[in-house]
């Protein structure tokens, strides 16, 4: 996990962190830290963020640099469709956006050697987590490349 204040990116791979990308990268959200001037990063990748909803990210939701979005299909824990749908609708308003939804793939998908199973069973908020190989191969090659196509201009 990585997030750096001054520099050029804003990287976060868990569900606290992924939504602390998406509120900081918004280009007006009330939780955006306002001692951050726009262009304070050049590129920002979230995966599997929280909060994915139209209500806590309102209807205009809009990042100021070139975002990914990373998150499985099968995710129960963040699910896939609401964030899906914030960020396509911030790409039709002109955001250079990009979204890779995994099939198959549950929260944590890219946690290496940790295994698919269920958190929480004997509670009322049960969900999955562990790995996916194909998401997590995927992943290791899309995010530095897409990092790269901001970074090295």
């Amino acid at each position: 996990m990585l997030l750096q204040k001054r520099g050029p990116i804003l990287l976060q791979t868990d569900t606290h962190g992924g939504a602390t990308v998406v509120f900081t990268v918004a280009k007006s959200n009330e939780v955006r830290p306002s001692e951050l001037p726009e262009g304070d990063f050049r590129a920002a990748v979230a995966f599997y963020p929280g909060w994915c909803s139209r209500g806590s990210l309102g209807t205009r939701w809009t990042p100021v640099v070139p975002f990914l979005l990373e998150i499985g299909a099968a995710d129960d824990w963040t699910p896939a469709p609401p964030c899906v749908a914030i960020v396509r609708s911030a790409i039709e308003r002109g955001a250079l956006a990009r979204l890779r939804v995994y099939d198959h793939a549950y929260h944590d998908f890219d946690w290496p050697g940790r295994p698919v199973q269920l958190l929480f069973p004997t509670t009322n908020f049960m969900v999955h987590v562990g790995v996916n190989a194909e998401a997590r191969a995927d992943a290791l090659e899309r995010v530095p490349a897409f990092l790269d196509e901001y970074l090295k201009r």
